[in-house]
């Protein structure tokens, strides 16, 4: 499991699978760091001054992978110009961490995104089997 993935997790309401206390924007910054603290931790992204430079074979997780691509290309853009920015964009370069990261529980566990998880709801819940 992603940290992206367990980050969330632990920020949703058990009971109501909906993020506790309207975290819903700082949870999303949130798992685009751990995206790319995961990254770090494989030994594919460093601290080059004040901007994350991913580097070696791409990783075997395809969100993070698409990350580290999404990074990488980063690197050219003038906007982004601190670790804190690549953080931000990194969310809309994805389409949307949330959705991915919610997307890839629904694919690979026993979760389900109620009514418009992924269009601006906010719950996520067990899938009866």
């Amino acid at each position: 499991m992603l940290l992206a993935e367990e980050l969330l997790l632990l920020a949703l309401d058990p009971e109501k699978g909906k993020p506790v206390n309207s975290s819903r924007a700082a949870v999303t910054v949130g798992m685009s760091g751990a995206l790319i603290a995961e990254l770090a931790l494989d030994g594919r992204v460093e601290l080059d001054g004040e901007r994350f430079v991913p580097f070696g074979l791409a990783a075997g997780h395809p969100l993070l992978a698409e990350a580290s691509r999404h990074l990488d290309r980063m690197r050219a853009d003038r906007k982004v110009k601190r670790a804190a920015d690549q953080i931000r964009a990194l969310d809309k370069a994805l389409g949307g961490t949330w959705d991915r990261v919610v997307g890839g529980l629904v694919e690979r566990f026993s979760v389900e995104a109620d009514s418009g998880v992924t269009r601006g709801g906010h719950g996520i819940g067990s899938r009866r089997r």
